[in-house]
């Protein structure tokens, strides 16, 4: 079968697209579940024009989608616009109602009870550092305490801002469209680099080897210096590049200031409390999310989120903040009480219950 980029064909170009769910899909879960009960399939749903709603089929196809809205919502609350090609222009500093639409975005044609992937960044984008500065700490927040599976990227959780072969970390320069059909893994591309360097070592020594030596009673002449040749341009530029990511990730340490107590190099350490917190707190995993609203003397607070995650056996109320200084709020939760209502026992139903023995 033979695809046309960037064009839909087959089922995707079909009217039945939104009532049936893709036959291939079915028939490869099928086929490797009767082998592999337990394997999890997940497809990357990149959104964008022809692709709304991707994530409702997939997850009827017997599919996890994977999403990576979320850092374009965030990035937006920041002034940030980011593109597929991992560019990032000034706009306008949206409230945190962005979020709530990218949320809500997220569920539509999706079946109940559908699990959803949430990337921290994509293949072409830079790290969560580079792309909220200070706020990264509060997009750790969203991505672990929110319904959906947080999926990180090796490096991030580090405090690395700057990524190798990446666009627009270094330079904004557009990327080519055949690279944009599908970025190479970083461990791939170390690899790569790494075989490289080691066929063009060996070759050198070959030619050492092979070279004439003098003789042990001729006096040798000092020859003058040459300047040695590049090898490759691949492997100079992934040596540079090395160098220079580490000095970038400085500088960018340096701007969102360790003296005010935003240490990338400790960022990892708020990464791990919020991973624990999520295993330890069901709710957090398997809880309702309850919208809410954070609240100041003037109105609502643009820049605080606030909701609940709400379950029969826990409830959780959880704000965070988007600005990089301390606010006052206070937390409006009217959309909680009917939840809270609904699960709690009438005075007559606590009467007449029977109460365990333990109680």
């Amino acid at each position: 079968v033979v695809v046309r980029q960037s064009e839909n064909e087959g089922y995707w170009s079909s009217t039945n697209l939104e009532k049936y769910a893709n036959p291939i899909f079915i028939k490869l879960c099928r086929e490797i579940w009767a082998d592999c009960p337990d394997f999890l399939i997940v497809g990357e749903c990149l959104g964008g024009n022809m692709l709304e709603n991707r994530q409702g089929i997939l997850a009827r196809s017997g599919v996890i989608p994977r999403l990576f809205k979320l850092p374009v919502a965030l990035a937006s609350i920041f002034g940030k616009r980011l593109l597929k090609d991992g560019k990032m222009t000034p706009c306008h500093p949206q409230a945190v109602t962005a979020l709530k639409s990218w949320y809500e975005s997220n569920r539509k044609f999706v079946p109940e009870g559908t699990y959803l992937i949430q990337s921290s960044s994509s293949h072409s984008w830079p790290y969560p550092a580079l792309l909220y500065g200070r706020g990264a700490w509060s997009a750790v927040d969203v991505l672990f305490l929110m319904p959906d599976i947080p999926m990180t990227f090796m490096g991030e959780i580090h405090g690395h801002a700057y990524r190798r072969n990446i666009t627009s970390v270094y330079q904004a320069k557009p990327v080519p469209k055949q690279a944009l059909s599908r970025a190479k893994s970083q461990l791939h591309i170390a690899l790569e680099e790494q075989d490289q360097a080691e066929i063009e070592q060996q070759e050198e020594q070959k030619k050492q080897q092979l070279a004439p030596r003098p003789a042990a009673n001729k006096p040798q002449t000092e020859e003058p210096k040459k300047i040695e040749r590049v090898k490759s341009a691949k492997s100079l530029s992934a040596l540079s590049s090395v160098a220079e990511a580490k000095k970038k990730d400085e500088e960018i340490a340096k701007q969102i200031g360790t003296q005010y107590g935003f240490d990338l190099k400790e960022i990892h350490l708020h990464y791990e409390n919020r991973r624990k917190l999520r295993r330890e707190k069901a709710v957090l995993r398997y809880g309702k999310l309850v919208p809410l609203e954070a609240k100041h003397s003037e109105g609502v607070h643009s820049h605080v989120l606030a909701f609940a995650r709400f379950s029969h056996a826990q409830t959780a109320i959880i704000a965070i903040n988007f600005t990089d200084r301390d606010v006052s709020f206070f937390v409006d939760m009217s959309n909680l009480i009917p939840c809270l209502l609904y699960t709690s026992p009438s005075p007559r139903d606590l009467s007449t219950s029977r109460m365990p023995s333990s109680a």
